[in-house]
């Protein structure tokens, strides 16, 4: 029986006339492609091939069945495509958080390379930890190192909180910023911040706070207005708004760093994905 990958191999025969040109193209030698061709003749019984001096070119039944193949090697493609689509349907990984940041930076990074979907949501610290020892989550991403028996810990990445200030905006020169430099003021934020909503609150509190539950219309209202806002270092690696300069936030509690925890027996293949 003729493997697809002969079948392939006949096709780019068919595209680039010689054999010489062929074997260039797919990175095989004269020879072996020669060969090749040959059996594919003998397995099919019936002569696709027309044979003068030092050239070797397609007959009528040899152009049928290579516009036959390509259907069929489209077929196979479509069917691989289906296959991989149903098997990403059943590769669910269940993700907690305490912040944005991990589905901002790092889950979109796992789904692109890999075959698999992520199902993630953020809650408080003591909730995830609780979920993931009743196995609600597949792992969960905590800003604290957590000791849990049969479990492991490890940092992951760190984030610092930034204040996205308009350029005309009176602090915009300044390196650093203070929560109390710019408690008073009207910020933009998304209502999905996780612990981060806590802290700018305890140390802003006489700010208000605009919250936006859709992060697109957030981003509209950050690229046309001048109303001060929050990024962070994660944030600012994936968009770049030229009205506005990123102002570090001094404060120690603006800086936190990510852990990923989860069970000891998780399947390895899983774990890679992170690693």
């Amino acid at each position: 029986m003729i493997s697809l990958n002969s079948i392939a191999f006949l096709i780019a025969f068919s595209e680039h006339k010689t054999l010489l040109k062929t074997a260039e193209a797919m990175h095989i030698s004269q020879p072996a492609l020669t060969i090749m061709m040959r059996k594919i003749e003998q397995e099919l019984g019936v002569k696709i091939f027309e044979r003068n001096k030092n050239k070797l070119s397609l007959n009528d039944n040899g152009l049928y069945f290579v516009s036959l193949s390509k259907n069929l090697i489209k077929q196979y493609n479509e069917i691989v495509n289906k296959l991989m689509i149903y098997d990403k349907s059943h590769s669910i990984i269940r993700v907690g958080m305490s912040a944005i940041a991990p589905s901002l930076y790092f889950l979109p990074r796992i789904e692109k390379t890999h075959n698999v979907n992520i199902v993630s949501s953020i809650e408080s610290e003591d909730t995830l930890i609780r979920k993931i020892k009743d196995k609600s989550y597949d792992f969960i991403f905590t800003t604290n190192r957590v000791n849990i028996n049969n479990f492991i810990c490890k940092k992951m990445f760190s984030e610092n909180l930034y204040f996205f200030l308009h350029k005309t905006h009176p602090l915009a020169n300044k390196k650093s910023i203070s929560f109390k430099e710019m408690d008073g003021e009207s910020l933009l934020m998304n209502r999905e911040v996780g612990f981060w909503d806590k802290i700018v609150r305890e140390n802003m509190p006489n700010s208000n706070f605009i919250l936006q539950d859709n992060l697109d219309n957030l981003r509209i209202l950050i690229d046309n207005s001048n109303v001060s806002a929050f990024t962070s270092s994660i944030s600012i690696r994936e968009r770049i708004v030229p009205s506005r300069v990123a102002i570090e936030i001094k404060d120690k509690i603006a800086s936190v760093d990510f852990y990923l925890i989860y069970n000891k027996n998780t399947d390895k293949k899983l774990i890679k994905i992170f690693f």
